[in-house]
C-alpha cells in the first residue's frame, strides 16, 4: 500500500459522516470538511463552487465589494444591486456640510509630536457630569436580551430626551447615521408609552450614506398604528457631507425637529453640526435640540471643524492641522489597552475635541443651551459622552 493510498484510508476511517445538507469540500489544513450549507442541487457551498466551476466563477460586486455576484450574472445584477448609485435627490448638494463659509487657515507647524504630548500631560478637566438615565419603554428588551450594551444606550439616551423635554409626539425625529434606525424605533416606543394623542408633525427622519438590511422603517409604522398614530417616515441614503438638510425637510410637515444619533462616527459628527448651522431650523424656530452620543474622535477631519472649534484648540495649544492629528491619535489611547498612563492622555485628547465642540456651538446658539455629559458607564462603553442642544435655559 503506497504512503498516499495509506493516508487516504486513514482519512475515511477518522472522518465524521457527511452530513447531506453540508458542503463536501474537503479543506486541507484543517483536516476537515466545509461546514456551510451547500447549494441545492449542488455537493458545494455557494464559496467552493466558485473555486471548482470556472462557469459559475463569483467575483466581488464593485458597487459593494461586501458581497460576491456570478461574473455570467453581472449585468442582471448591477441593475437591481442595492447598492447602485441612486439618483440625485433634490436635498442633495454637494460637499455642502463640509466647512462653513467662514475659514481659518492652517498655519507651519515647527513642533514635534513629543510637544504636544507633553501639552497633553499638562492638562486637566473637570469630571463631566453624569446623567446615566433609563426609560421603562425600553424594560421589556432589556429583560430579553443577554447582551445588554446596546439596549442600556439606548435606554440611556432616550431618558435624556425625556429629562430635556425632548421626547413628544409632536417632533420630527431625524437620526443622523441610523444604520437600521434602532435608535429611532425605540424612541417611538417611547415616545408612545408616554404620549395623550399625535400632535402634528410627528415622524422620523433616516440619514445613513450605507445600504442597510433589516430597516426599521415599516416596524415603526407599525407600532405607531396600535396608538392610532400615523407618523411621517422618510429615509435617504446620502452622506451628510452632501445633505441640504432644510430640503430634505420639505415634505415632513415637521414644526420641531430634534436630531439624535447613536454613536456618530469621528468627523460625521462636525458635517452633522455644519449641517445644521448652514439649515433654515434655526432661523425659522423649527430646530428643538440634538442628541448625539459621540465616538471615533481618530478619524475627524481639521478641515471640517467649526471656526470657533479651531479657534478653541488654537487658545489649547493646539493651532494646525499637524497638531490636532496627534490629539486624534492619542484619542484612540482611551479606549484600547490597559496602560493607565496612556489612557489618561488619550481621555485629555478626547476632552479637548469634545469641549471644542460644545463652546463653538454656544457661542453660535446663544439661545440654546450645549452640553457635555457622560450617558453610561464605562464597563457599558468607553465611548460614553453625549453632546446635546436643548432649549432649556
Amino acid at each position: 500500500m503506497t504512503m498516499e493510498t495509506e493516508r487516504d484510508a486513514k482519512r475515511q476511517k477518522t472522518e465524521p459522516k457527511i452530513e447531506t445538507s453540508r458542503c463536501e469540500f474537503w479543506m486541507e489544513k484543517k483536516k476537515r470538511r466545509c461546514g456551510m450549507q451547500k447549494k441545492l442541487g449542488s455537493k458545494f457551498c455557494t464559496e467552493h463552487m466558485a473555486q471548482l466551476d470556472g462557469d459559475n466563477e463569483r467575483v466581488p460586486c464593485p458597487l459593494d465589494p461586501n458581497h460576491t455576484v456570478k461574473v455570467r450574472d453581472m449585468k442582471k445584477h448591477l441593475l437591481k444591486c442595492n447598492a447602485r448609485p441612486k439618483e440625485k435627490e433634490p436635498w442633495f448638494c454637494e460637499n455642502i456640510n463640509l466647512h462653513l463659509d467662514e475659514s481659518t487657515h492652517d498655519i507651519d507647524d515647527d513642533h514635534d509630536e513629543h510637544h504636544y504630548i507633553d501639552l497633553l500631560r499638562q492638562l486637566e478637566f473637570d469630571e463631566l457630569p453624569s446623567h446615566i438615565c433609563s426609560h421603562e419603554g425600553l424594560s421589556k428588551k432589556l429583560g430579553e436580551v443577554l447582551n445588554q450594551k446596546h439596549a442600556l444606550q439606548q435606554s440611556s439616551l432616550i431618558g435624556n430626551l425625556k429629562r430635556l423635554n425632548q421626547l413628544s409626539t409632536d417632533t420630527f425625529y431625524l437620526e443622523y447615521g441610523c444604520g437600521k434606525g434602532e435608535l429611532s424605533r425605540y424612541v417611538n416606543v417611547c415616545a408612545m408609552r408616554d404620549s395623550e394623542g399625535q400632535a402634528s408633525g410627528y415622524g422620523f427622519g433616516f440619514i445613513d450614506r450605507g445600504v442597510n438590511r433589516q430597516k426599521v422603517d415599516n416596524r415603526l409604522i407599525k407600532d405607531c398604528k396600535e396608538f392610532g398614530i400615523t407618523p411621517v417616515v422618510k429615509r435617504s441614503r446620502i452622506d451628510i457631507k452632501d445633505l441640504d438638510v432644510s430640503k430634505f425637510l420639505q415634505t415632513t410637515n415637521a414644526e420641531k425637529v430634534m436630531i439624535i444619533s447613536k454613536h456618530l462616527c469621528g468627523v460625521a459628527t462636525d458635517l452633522t453640526l455644519c449641517s445644521v448651522l448652514k439649515s433654515d431650523m434655526i432661523s425659522n424656530s423649527q430646530f428643538q435640540g440634538m442628541l448625539v452620543a459621540m465616538c471615533c474622535r481618530h478619524v475627524c477631519s481639521y478641515a471640517s471643524l467649526l471656526p470657533e472649534s479651531k479657534r478653541y484648540l488654537a487658545c489649547m495649544g493646539f493651532p494646525s492641522s499637524k497638531s490636532f492629528d496627534v490629539l486624534k491619535k492619542a484619542v484612540s489611547w482611551a479606549v484600547s489597552g490597559d496602560d493607565v498612563g496612556r489612557a489618561k492622555l488619550g481621555l485629555v485628547a478626547r476632552r479637548i475635541i469634545d469641549e471644542s465642540r460644545a463652546i463653538a456651538l454656544q457661542k453660535r446658539l446663544k439661545n440654546y443651551k450645549v452640553e457635555l455629559f457622560k450617558y453610561a458607564e464605562p464597563s457599558t462603553t468607553l465611548e460614553n459622552v453625549c453632546l446635546s442642544i436643548s432649549t432649556t435655559i
